[in-house]
């Protein structure tokens, strides 16, 4: 098991450090150093590395990419400030960042929010960037990897895993923060200003509304 210490070392970059834990002794058996202040944590499907979202790099907080044999980074994709979680999709391709508190400005659309990325893992390199509302935060993949479940601000949106394009938005009435999608299509999301954890039928997030109220 992988823990992000986020401010174990201060909050200057390259100070991070990474936890790992061996379950079956439940002990501490190693430290990954190197990283800005980690956050999300995400292991290909092969468990050969580990992809590291970080923050307080001055605005130039890439994507970690970690060797899990040896622990060391062996690459980065840049670009990604102010990395909060990370997800992988199903057949480990593709990587979804959200960026919190970070405004993004889409020169296409003159849309300003926050920035959810999609890095091609192949190239390492960002394919994509769609805004959201505001603070993206938790990140979810439902049990068929057809779709990604992002928490932002007060909302929760759905992205088509195939396309990367936005499907639907459905208010969590509270701030979402971590989410989750059970084996039998049933999706848990703490809503942090409530204090509460939201739960609800997947079919509910994939409705065709523009913006679905629980």
């Amino acid at each position: 098991m992988y823990v992000s210490n986020v401010y174990s070392n201060g909050s200057s970059p390259r100070t991070g450090s990474i936890s790992v834990i061996d379950l079956a002794t439940q002990a501490v058996t190693g430290e990954i150093k190197g990283v800005n202040c980690p956050e999300g944590l995400a292991v290909s499907p092969d468990g050969r590395k580990l992809y590291v979202a970080s923050q307080c790099g001055s605005g130039r907080d890439p994507l970690f990419i970690v060797d899990t044999s040896t622990t060391q980074t062996i690459s980065e994709v840049p670009g990604l400030a102010v990395g909060n979680a990370v997800l992988l999709s199903r057949d480990g391709r593709k990587a979804y960042v959200t960026r919190a508190n970070f405004e993004w400005h889409d020169s296409v659309s003159g849309t300003k929010g926050a920035p959810l990325s999609v890095v091609d893992i192949d190239s390492n390199r960002i394919i994509k960037t769609l805004v959201l509302q505001i603070s993206a935060a938790g990140l979810a993949l439902t049990p068929d990897g057809k779709h990604v479940l992002v928490t932002n601000g007060y909302q929760m949106s759905v992205i088509d895993a195939q396309t990367d394009e936005l499907v639907s938005n459905l208010s969590l009435r509270g701030y979402g923060n971590a989410v989750t999608v059970r084996s039998d299509n049933v999706v848990i999301a703490a809503v942090s200003d409530i204090r509460k954890f939201v739960t609800f039928p997947l079919r509910r997030a994939l409705s065709p509304r523009a913006c679905a109220s629980l």
